[in-house]
């Protein structure tokens, strides 16, 4: 139904889109397989819900991670600092709402090879352009000083 009927599939999904989540880590996870293909999350990107293969295939070349943000609503998560920085730089971010969205995405640790990682950790594996590698250069005096001066 989610290749062949996308609309009453994504219709089924908001009725029972929170119960296939919880599917994938009850039990430990061990119908995670199954139900992996079958999730939708809202994207930063497409402004509507996608499959983690579509995802997947729309990544960047160089991106290495799976983006995900959490929040109350679409619209506080898009409005995040992390979350801006990310779609600047051209990269796409599934939001997550339902409190059981991470625990889901905790138990899948991956897919297709590409490990998930939530905006809010310190390193998000994004190269660094030339421009904020001139910045952090010009800027390097002043940083240490300031790391000097605050001990």
């Amino acid at each position: 139904m989610l290749k062949n009927d996308r609309e009453n599939y994504e219709k089924f999904y908001a009725s029972f889109g929170r119960q296939l989540k919880f599917g994938v880590y009850n039990d430990f996870g061990m119908h995670k397989d199954d139900l992996q293909d079958l999730l939708l999350f809202y994207s930063s990107k497409e402004e509507k819900l996608v499959s983690l293969k579509e995802y997947v295939e729309r990544m960047q070349e160089d991106q290495k991670y799976i983006y995900y943000a959490t929040g109350e609503t679409n619209a506080r998560i898009a409005k995040l600092p992390q979350t801006e920085m990310l779609v600047e730089k051209g990269y796409e971010i599934l939001y997550f709402t339902d409190d059981v969205d991470e625990f889901a995405i905790k138990m899948l640790r991956e897919f297709d090879g590409k490990e998930f990682k939530s905006v809010s950790s310190g390193d998000l594996g994004i190269p660094e352009d030339q421009e904020e590698k001139e910045t952090k250069e010009e800027n390097k005096d002043l940083l240490e000083k300031i790391e000097r001066d605050s001990f």
